[in-house]
């Protein structure tokens, strides 16, 4: 099953990957197989990202009330999106190896690498998120 990731890291122009800093919303739907989240992966649109979600947690012939369940995951700071990704994927196996069965979607948030940095990263999304 695809992994799910609202990102607002910035896009790299040259190269298929994201960035440190941030960015408007990009909608990821990162492949089994894929290890790092990647521009490519963007649904375009955030109704088309939510509508995959809703057909992973209720397949065609699922039963009422045997839906998933959606945990949303925001990871902890300063962690490369490999990393995450890899993190988001254990901890939706673990969920599943207690029972629960569920899907993990997980927030990436940019970072330019250094804790230290919070108050400025904190600046940075606000001016993003106020922007026309």
């Amino acid at each position: 099953m695809s992994s799910f990731v609202p990102c607002v890291r910035n896009r790299h122009s040259n190269v298929n990957e994201v960035g440190v800093d941030v960015s408007a919303p990009t909608y990821l739907q990162v492949p089994d197989g894929e290890t790092v989240p990647r521009p490519s992966h963007d649904d375009d649109e955030a109704k088309k990202w939510m509508q995959a979600i809703f057909a992973a947690v209720s397949p065609q012939g699922t039963e009422r009330g045997n839906e998933l369940d959606v945990v949303f995951f925001a990871h902890g700071y300063n962690i490369d999106p490999a990393e995450a990704l890899l993190g988001q994927r254990l901890a939706e196996d673990e969920f599943r190896a207690w029972k629960y069965n569920c899907i993990v979607v997980r927030f990436d948030w940019h970072t330019p690498g250094n804790v230290a940095l919070y108050v400025y990263d904190r600046v940075v999304t606000q001016e993003a998120v106020s922007a026309p």
